[in-house]
C-alpha cells in the first residue's frame, strides 16, 4: 500500500514492542476518536484506526499534499485489551508523524511522545519495562 504521509527520516531509535492497547485521541478542537496502540516504543507509538481517527488527527487531510503535522492528546489503556479508565491508563501529548493506508478504511499513524510529566513517565517506562520482559528472546 503506498504511504500517504511518511516521516523523512525514522523518529523510533528504540526497539518498539507489540501491542493490543485501546486509546483515545484527542485534538485541539476536542474531537475525539478511538484508537487502537499497535506498537509502543521509549520515543513513540504507533495506532491504527478508521479514517475518522485520520480526520482528527490530521484535519483536512489531502494526500496529494504534504501533512502538516499536528499536536493531539492520546489517553491510552497500559492494560491489554482492557477499556480505558482512570487507574489504567496516562494521559500523553504527542505530535502526529506519519499516516499509512492498510487498506481501504483502515490506517497505521505514527506519533511521537512531545511533553510527558514526571508520574506518566514513571509508568509507562514501568509498562515498557514489562513488555521487554514479556519478549520472547
Amino acid at each position: 500500500m503506498p504511504e500517504l504521509f511518511s516521516p523523512d527520516i525514522d523518529q523510533r531509535r528504540t526497539i518498539r514492542f507489540d501491542t493490543h492497547l485501546q486509546a483515545l485521541v484527542t485534538n485541539d478542537w476536542q474531537e475525539r476518536s478511538v484508537a487502537l496502540v499497535s506498537n509502543i516504543s521509549h520515543d513513540g507509538i504507533r495506532i491504527e484506526g478508521s479514517r475518522a481517527l485520520v480526520d482528527i488527527i490530521f484535519p483536512n487531510f489531502n494526500p496529494g499534499r504534504p501533512a502538516r503535522r499536528h499536536s493531539l492528546s492520546l489517553r491510552l489503556a497500559l492494560e491489554e485489551g482492557m477499556k480505558i479508565t482512570e487507574e489504567n491508563s496516562v494521559t500523553l501529548s504527542c505530535n502526529s508523524v506519519y499516516v499509512l493506508r492498510q487498506r481501504q478504511d483502515w490506517f497505521q499513524l505514527g506519533l511521537i511522545y512531545s511533553v510527558i510529566d514526571a508520574a506518566t513517565e514513571v509508568r509507562l517506562e514501568q509498562f515498557i519495562l514489562e513488555l521487554q520482559h514479556s519478549e520472547p528472546r
